[in-house]
Parts: C-alpha cells; sequence; structure tokens
C-alpha cells in the first residue's frame, strides 16, 4: 500500500509509487491519482577524505540517499563531479581516480542535496633511475660523462636531477637558471617549476 486515505478524504502517503483514491456516494463515485515521490533530505557518504600517493590508484565512494526520516532511498539518483579534473576524476557511479599531486574535492548530488568528500594526492611514489658513465684521461686528468635514464611509473612531474660528489652537488637538470650540465659547484635548493620543490 503506497497510500491510505481517512474517512475524511486525509491522503497519507505509505511508500513511493502510485495509488488511486476512490470516493463513492450511492452509486456515484470518483477517482484520484496520486503519485508518492521520496525526497531526499540528506546523502551520506562513506568516506568524507581520500589520500592518494600513486598515479592511477582508484577508491571506490558509495553515495547513500536518505528522506527527512533517516530512511534509505534506495533509487534515488546520485551524480557525482570534481572540482579539479587534472588531480582526480570520478565517475558517474562514484569510482575516484588519482591523476596527479594536488587538492580536489568530490561531489555527490541528487536533487538540491549534495554532500562533498576532499581528495589529497601526493607525490610519493620515487622513479626508477638507470645510469652510466664513461670516462677518459686527458693531460693527466680524468673526465667523466654520466648518462642518466628516468622512468616514472606515475604522473607527477620530476622538477630536477641532481648529481653529488662527496656531498657537493656540481651537475643539475631541469628548472631554473642553472646549467643542464656543470663542472662548478651548485649551491641552493632546485628551483620550483610546477607547483613542487
Amino acid at each position: 500500500t503506497n497510500a491510505t486515505v481517512s474517512s475524511s478524504g486525509l491522503v497519507t502517503a505509505a511508500a513511493e509509487g502510485a495509488a488511486i483514491i476512490t470516493a463513492t456516494s450511492g452509486a456515484a463515485n470518483g477517482t484520484a491519482a496520486v503519485t508518492i515521490t521520496l525526497a531526499v533530505a540528506s546523502i551520506e557518504l562513506d568516506s568524507t577524505a581520500l589520500t592518494f600517493s600513486t598515479y592511477g590508484d582508484t577508491t571506490q565512494l558509495t553515495a547513500t540517499a536518505k528522506d527527512a526520516g533517516g530512511t534509505p532511498i534506495s533509487d534515488a539518483s546520485i551524480t557525482w563531479s570534481t572540482s579539479a579534473e587534472s588531480v582526480a576524476t570520478v565517475s558517474s557511479s562514484g569510482l575516484v581516480t588519482s591523476v596527479a599531486a594536488g587538492s580536489a574535492t568530490i561531489t555527490a548530488t541528487s536533487g538540491a542535496v549534495s554532500v562533498t568528500a576532499s581528495v589529497t594526492a601526493t607525490d610519493d611514489q620515487l622513479p626508477t633511475v638507470d645510469w652510466s658513465t664513461t670516462s677518459a684521461r686527458y693531460n693527466d686528468e680524468l673526465y667523466a660523462a654520466i648518462d642518466v635514464n628516468v622512468t616514472a611509473s606515475d604522473n607527477y612531474l620530476i622538477d630536477s636531477i641532481s648529481f653529488f660528489i662527496d656531498g657537493t652537488r656540481y651537475a643539475y637538470t631541469g628548472c631554473g637558471g642553472a646549467p643542464a650540465a656543470s663542472s662548478d659547484p651548485i649551491t641552493g635548493s632546485t628551483a620550483t617549476c610546477d607547483g613542487t620543490s
């Protein structure tokens, strides 16, 4: 039974769906169609703070819509959105995928009601570094060349690569004004170029 009616004609919704209310007087009667749609009063998320440390990681968010009495509405329509697709994306079913380091807000909406979950993505995954050296002696001085291959398994940007000899940084490549290769020591911290250092 989706609706009840009192002897005075007061119709009370009992469940979502449709009902026909009939009024009878002698041999005459009249009907009224009633449609009951439960209004979403609140949405609950199973998690409101997500943290990622690797590009491509995923987390499934689950949203539960409830009516004013706190009863779950099983067939409520939920729309998902993200504030920063460059950091995290979200599918139509609430699957959140990390894209790059940064912050984003995931929003679940049903009607006029919405709820949010924060996303924090950090660059904690180290790249794979392969390197080889070649050396030659000229005028009794030893010269060396270093070939470096850096492979990042995530989507986070690498700002720079520095080489240290006995704790002193010599060669530098990346952002900033320092040369790509140098025989002179380089001091200071690496430059900031893409928002990270």
